[in-house]
C-alpha cells in the first residue's frame, strides 16, 4: 500500500498474471514490460475496462483512494437515477462517502448497503458505492462503470490518473 510519501508500486507481467486476467496480458504488453498503474492507465493499446480491472486493486493502490474513486464513479451515474429516487440515493452515497473518508462506522455502511440492495433493481450504482466503501473497491468500480455508458470508462481512467497523481 502506498501513501503520499511513497512512490507508485512498480509491477510486471508476472504480477498481472497473478491477478488471473481473463486473457494473457501479452496481448497488449511486451513480456519484458514493467511499470506502474499510471503506465497502465495511459497505455492506448489496453481497453479502458481492462485498465480499470487491473488498476483498481489494493495491491497497487491504497484502499482509501480506491474507495474514494468508487464513490466518485457512483456519483457520476447519479444522473441515471430517477429524480424521485435521488433523495435516497444521495443519503446512501453520503454514508459511503463518509466511510471512504473514515468518518462512518461499519454498521452505518451495512445499513446503507441493505437499503442499496433493496433498491438494486432500480439503480445498480448504489450497490456499487456500498461495496466500494465496504471492501471490494475494484469490483465496485467495474459495477459503477458498467452502470453508465461505455464512454464512462474513459472518464474513469482519466479521473483515476488524476487521483493517483494527486495522492
Amino acid at each position: 500500500m502506498r501513501t503520499k510519501k511513497t512512490p507508485l508500486i512498480v509491477f510486471n507481467m508476472q504480477t498481472i498474471r497473478s491477478f488471473k486476467p481473463c486473457y494473457d496480458p501479452s496481448v497488449h504488453l511486451k513480456e519484458s514490460w514493467n511499470g506502474t498503474v499510471i503506465d497502465i492507465l495511459r497505455n492506448k493499446s489496453i481497453p479502458n475496462k481492462d485498465k480499470l480491472w487491473l488498476a483498481c486493486r489494493e495491491e497497487l493502490l491504497s484502499a482509501s483512494l480506491l474507495r474514494q474513486f468508487a464513490v466518485n464513479r457512483a456519483k457520476s451515474v447519479r444522473k441515471y437515477v430517477p429524480i424521485k429516487e435521488r433523495k435516497e440515493f444521495d443519503r446512501i452515497l453520503r454514508v459511503c462517502s463518509r466511510f471512504a473518508a473514515g468518518n462512518a462506522t461499519q454498521e452505518e455502511l451495512k445499513t446503507a448497503s441493505r437499503v442499496a440492495y433493496a433498491e438494486y433493481a432500480k439503480y445498480a450504482a448504489l450497490d456499487a458505492a456500498s461495496y466500494a466503501a465496504a471492501n471490494a473497491a475494484s469490483y465496485a468500480v467495474c459495477a459503477a462503470s458498467y452502470a453508465a455508458v461505455c464512454a464512462a470508462h474513459t472518464a474513469a481512467v482519466e479521473q483515476l490518473i488524476e487521483m493517483v497523481l494527486a495522492e
